[in-house]
């Protein structure tokens, strides 16, 4: 199969697009953890801690989520890397 022009172009943006998105939902989700992890906090200097082990789940959770999507980044980049120049 011969390599056409056309099709590497339009899979070098398709796999720009999806790292790109997965870099701005990693960082959108960020916020999420900052935020879990501040209320938490709160709760925890407030006394309530059925709260503070609430947003502590809530804040492992976006954690976690934030590495699934930072890893899938990592995956785009890579295959972005094998690509022909």
């Amino acid at each position: 199969m011969s390599y056409n022009y056309w099709d590497g172009l339009n899979t070098v943006a398709s796999l720009s697009s999806a790292y790109n998105g997965a870099i701005i939902a990693a960082g959108t989700i960020a916020g999420a953890v900052a935020a879990a992890y501040n209320a938490y906090y709160a709760a925890q200097a407030a006394g309530d801690n059925v709260e503070a082990d609430r947003w502590y789940k809530e804040f492992q959770d976006c954690k976690a989520r934030q590495g699934a999507l930072e890893a899938e980044a990592e995956q785009y980049r890579k295959m972005l890397e094998q690509c022909p120049q």
